[in-house]
């Protein structure tokens, strides 16, 4: 009995006489603690970068739902086909989803896809501590929290059109939140698109409808695709025109018994077509801010002819279907056109699994030497069939 309670003394004084020692407070490396992301503007736009990182890539084939659909067809060798980390559009067509392990699962990043929830969670946390930093202008503070206002209020948006009613995360939950406060319910699709369009509107209007200018409306070139007034306008008239459509506006065959946990109605019974009135009113508003910046349908400037590729030289000028091809083909290749609202900073036109690097040609000249140029992704036979002919209607 002696031995025990002598070797438990020993222990007790041991540990109390740890607790005073510096060594155990030392942060393990590689950890980086909160105040450090926001002590200077520099860092603080790393922490606005990670907050667009999220957005989800329609350009990158293995991880969009670019290819969820039958107008393609894609690679049929084995290690890629039957690959389910590759081209997972095309496998949700295939019927290879599950529940347990969906394909693009945007809601937790699964397979895939951006995991939007987080850059929601980045977002509030950039929302709350970008007042922290001391060297950074007025201007830009304001200009930066606009900006991560629109990403939340997009990214909330996504998660809508993809799944309906969401969970609404407006703050982040702190260490010590309830069970109750964790469990977040999802919120009826009306209130989803409300918070999205309200979230906008607290960006563009000040409490009167007067136009704030906290967002900018111009940025130049190395700061092209970030968040501008004018794509938050153009952004509020896509979610209010998905509002208005039947897939959420009054869509009761489908959606009758679509319920939360308290039996409250998740999606609205009947057809409301005010809805679609406040879509044409955004998308006016969005269109006269795109011609206030010079933004037009793309139009091809073939120089006279001079631009026009060797095999339509002919025909140019003959043929308005040619020039509307040349309209409709360069509107996607012409870097940041008059057409362009909302561009993609970080497209990789030679990086293996871009829509560019799948489906272009060969060089004509050397066939035997890829070049970047894959050509495993082009339109099936279906859609072949389904242009007109002059001649013979539907193509046969």
């Amino acid at each position: 009995m002696k031995f025990n309670l002598k070797h438990i003394i020993t222990a007790a004084t041991f540990i109390i006489g740890m607790s005073s020692c510096d060594y155990l407070n030392i942060v393990p490396d590689n950890t980086i603690e909160l105040e450090t992301m926001f002590e200077t503007q520099e860092q603080a736009y790393g922490a606005l970068s990670t907050c667009y990182e999220y957005m989800p890539n329609w350009g990158w084939l293995n991880n969009s739902m670019s290819l969820a659909g039958d107008e393609f067809i894609v690679r049929l060798d084995g290690g890629e086909s039957g690959n389910p980390d590759r081209m997972p559009g095309e496998k949700l067509m295939k019927g290879w989803n599950s529940a347990q392990n969906p394909y693009l699962c945007y809601w937790n990043g699964g397979k895939n896809a951006s995991a939007l929830y987080v850059g929601i969670r980045y977002c509030n946390l950039f929302l709350e501590n970008i007042d922290k930093v001391k060297d950074i202008t007025d201007e830009d503070r304001k200009d930066w929290i606009a900006q991560v206002k629109i990403l939340k209020a997009y990214y909330h948006f996504y998660l809508a059109r993809l799944y309906g009613p969401i969970c609404i995360v407006d703050k982040n939950l702190t260490p010590s939140a309830s069970p109750s406060e964790v469990r977040l319910k999802r919120q009826p699709v009306d209130v989803c698109f409300q918070y999205v369009v309200d979230l906008i509107d607290e960006v563009l209007y000040d409490e009167n409808g007067n136009e704030k200018t906290d967002l900018k409306d111009d940025r130049p070139n190395e700061f092209l695709g970030m968040v501008d007034r004018t794509i938050a306008k153009a952004i509020k008239a896509v979610v209010l025109l998905t509002q208005a459509s039947p897939l959420f506006n009054g869509n009761a065959e489908y959606y009758s018994n679509f319920k939360n946990v308290d039996g409250e109605l998740l999606f609205p019974m009947e057809k409301d077509n005010e809805k679609w009135k406040r879509a044409l009113d955004a998308t006016k508003v969005a269109i006269d801010a795109a011609h206030a910046r010079n933004k037009k349908l793309y139009k091809y400037n073939a120089d006279g002819g001079a631009n026009i590729e060797f095999f339509d030289k002919d025909v140019w000028g003959k043929s308005e279907i040619v020039e509307y091809c040349y309209n409709n083909r360069y509107s996607i290749l012409d870097p940041w056109n008059d057409e362009l609202i909302w561009g993609y900073s970080n497209v990789g036109s030679f990086d293996q699994g871009t829509f560019q690097h799948a489906s272009q040609c060969r060089r004509p000249d050397n066939q035997s030497v890829s070049d970047y140029s894959w050509q495993w992704l082009c339109a099936s036979y279906r859609m072949g069939e389904l242009y007109y002919t002059k001649k013979r209607g539907t193509y046969q």
